[in-house]
């Protein structure tokens, strides 16, 4: 029995497209009834490049601030460049129609051509299913209206106080945006006795920075609502924890399409698989969540169709896993139930077994070749060409070290922020505030059960991922500084370097300064 459509609708200016509602209900339905994939109601509304430029500048900021008006012009810029476009937007906003139903709203630019709206369409899908299916996205959304009504106050505060003013606080949300609670089932859970019965403040360690100095730090009511305003615009900021298996789930989902597309139009399948591959390509780092995410669930797809999986697999003689099919069928079965339960850490570690690296790995290193010799051909004669090559290559394989490919991932892509934390007793630390980075993730790592070796090894481990999570830089320096002149208290900042020495990096609101820890006093 096939599933009901939601409202599905797509508008050009205030008219309905008749031939595109047509398509991207067919799409929905074959997404609905072929993958399983649920969804609500959407209107899709066809821009032209200045509106497209103008939503992304206010998804990236619904505040109407300079940072906006930046994001705009950047926006615009690039879409009207030659080697760049931004295919949609989808909003994770909604609105309510007369008729009281929640529709969300997804931009396209009208200026693209049918092959590419039409795959478009498909990987909206994709993003909608999983925005309404994973465990993390599903607690966070955002209301156009609520948007709207930010701003007009925004507009407001800055008529009463001075735009500076209420842009100087913009600023301080903006530092203070990422210091919430985003990993909590990463931590390392400390049992009762780890606390002590004194009484300090915070009375726990505190992962949410942004509440917790938002609650302790006397504020005018402007500066109060500034803050609250920037901090719930900011709270899906949750959601990059599913990056990487958002964009792969789409573009999984919009090759699904292309594939069933050859059905009854070949050509117009054909342009829409080279738009994928196009995007999804491993030579560019910026389109990194794309290429793996959606190489590794087709890899999950495969290995569930034939059964590829568990420990009966795993004892197979190598010989005999290379052909091995039981025929189980549950390749996209297991696609959705990922997809609904994990984060992108438990998608790579979990799934992005050595076998499949090194397969992603060899197809990098293949495209790279050739997009090299593309490159030489009018510059060097073939032997040259054949004499250079070689070593190019060779330091490209090395660049993608297996054994490091997915946690630069998950840091190129800023999924995994560093988690920042006040530990118990940090609100009176000396004579300010101690801020502390928790680096108990790296745990993960550790292979060793003895509990001597363990440290040993979790202190290489942290030499070797401290180039990742050092916060000893200009930038943290600035936020710190603004973070101190705040609270008009010294903060403290204890993280690593980029050797994995521990460092404290201090500020007065005006200078920073730091040194090299001997030992642990947090406590």
């Amino acid at each position: 029995m096939e599933k009901e459509l939601p409202d599905i609708i797509v508008k050009d200016g205030s008219l309905e497209d008749e031939r595109y509602t047509k398509i991207a209900r067919d799409i929905a339905g074959f997404a609905l009834n072929k993958l399983n994939l649920s969804f609500g109601n959407v209107e899709f509304r066809l821009v032209d490049n200045d509106t497209m430029a103008e939503q992304m500048a206010l998804y990236s900021d619904p505040l109407p601030t300079w940072y906006t008006g930046q994001e705009y012009v950047m926006s615009r810029r690039s879409l009207l460049g030659v080697h760049s476009s931004l295919y949609e937007m989808v909003g994770h906003t909604q609105y309510k129609a007369l008729n009281d139903k929640v529709y969300t709203v997804v931009y396209l630019n009208k200026n693209d051509e049918e092959h590419e709206i039409r795959g478009v369409i498909a990987h909206v899908y994709g993003h909608l299913h999983a925005n309404a299916n994973n465990f993390i996205c599903k607690q966070y959304s955002q209301d156009l209206g609520q948007h709207a009504a930010y701003r007009r106050r925004y507009r407001a505060l800055e008529e009463l106080v001075g735009r500076k003013e209420v842009e100087r606080v913009f600023d301080l949300g903006q530092t203070l945006s990422s210091l919430v609670d985003l990993y909590p089932d990463f931590r390392v859970k400390k049992e009762d006795k780890y606390y002590s019965k004194d009484e300090k403040l915070p009375d726990k360690d505190e992962y949410d920075v942004f509440g917790f100095l938002m609650k302790t730090t006397p504020m005018r009511e402007w500066e109060r609502e500034t803050l609250e305003m920037v901090r719930d615009i900011y709270a899906p900021i949750r959601e990059v924890r599913v990056h990487i298996m958002h964009e792969g789930f789409a573009t999984f989902v919009q090759e699904k399409y292309a594939l069933e597309a050859a059905k009854t139009d070949p050509v117009m399948s054909m342009k829409m698989e080279k738009l994928i591959y196009d995007i999804a390509t491993p030579l560019s780092e910026g389109q990194l969540p794309y290429a793996m995410g959606f190489r590794l669930f087709k890899d999950i797809e495969n290995r569930w169709n034939k059964g590829k999986h568990g420990i009966e697999f795993e004892l197979l003689p190598e010989e005999e896993k290379k052909n091995f099919d039981s025929h189980e069928n549950k390749g996209l079965e297991k696609i959705l139930e990922v997809m609904k339960f994990g984060t992108d850490w438990d998608f790579l570690f979990s799934f992005a077994d050595e076998t499949f690296i090194n397969s992603y790995v060899k197809e990098a290193v293949e495209e790279a070749e050739g997009y090299m010799r593309r490159e030489m051909a009018g510059e060097y004669t073939p032997d040259q060409i054949e004499g250079i090559l070689p070593s190019q290559l060779e330091m490209y394989r090395e660049s993608m070290d297996p054994d490091e490919l997915r946690f630069e991932l998950l840091h190129q892509t800023e999924s995994y922020m560093p988690t920042l934390y006040i530990p118990r007793g940090g609100a009176n630390y000396k004579d300010g505030v101690l801020i502390k980075e928790d680096l108990s993730v790296l745990e993960r790592y550790v292979t060793e059960t003895d509990r001597e070796k363990r440290k040993e090894e979790l202190e290489e481990i942290k030499s070797g991922f401290a180039p990742f999570l050092t916060l000893n830089n200009e930038t943290t320096y600035k936020a710190v500084n603004r973070i101190s002149k705040w609270i008009n208290k010294p903060v403290y900042l204890k993280t690593i370097d980029e050797d994995g020495s521990d460092i404290t990096i201090f500020s007065n609101g005006e200078d920073v300064d730091f040194e090299y820890d001997d030992d642990d006093d947090s406590h």
